[in-house]
């Protein structure tokens, strides 16, 4: 059974989908530890109902990113936490934590539209890496306008364009 920790930001529907598979086994992992950067946020109660311990932070209340990366870290650590999954967390993460947790890190993506409520099953999972990729340099072809010789379109070029 692995031990994960879910970040989260807001309501906290992804961490509820994810307590309860954890709680009725169809996961097999105990979420040791819930991240929230926001105290307000309603995750913290749907934590509480399922006894899940919290690490609720302000970031404004820290010096810096890495002094309340370093102190998740701190807590992961202390609850032996092998994968994060990033349920809904709308912070990026820096190298304090990727170096920690590197190739065990999964994100669920928020939903986009909220007429369509993301369900685990129907979730695409990215695993977040260090390993950056070297982008291609490619030379943008121009597009020929009318822009170039200066004449302002008529409504007939508008009509059949």
């Amino acid at each position: 059974m692995k031990t994960i920790a879910v970040f989260a930001s807001g309501n906290g529907s992804n961490f509820e989908a994810l307590a309860a598979a954890c709680a009725d086994g169809r996961i097999a992992a105990r979420i040791a530890l819930m991240v929230c950067d926001k105290p307000g946020a309603f995750v913290n109660e749907r934590a509480a109902r399922y006894g899940i311990p919290t690490f609720t932070f302000n970031p404004k209340e820290y010096p810096s990113k890495a002094d309340y990366e370093r102190e998740i870290v701190r807590r992961l650590r202390a609850e032996r936490v092998e994968l994060i999954c990033l349920a809904g967390y709308m912070r990026i993460l820096s190298d304090v934590v990727l170096e920690a947790y590197r190739d065990r890190i999964v994100n669920i993506p928020v939903s986009y539209t909220h007429s369509e409520p993301t369900r685990l099953g129907m979730i695409s999972y990215a695993v977040f890496c260090l390993k950056k990729k070297k982008k291609k340099k490619t030379k943008k072809k121009k597009k020929k306008s009318n822009q170039a010789n200066k004449r302002p379109l008529t409504s007939q070029q508008n009509y059949k364009r």
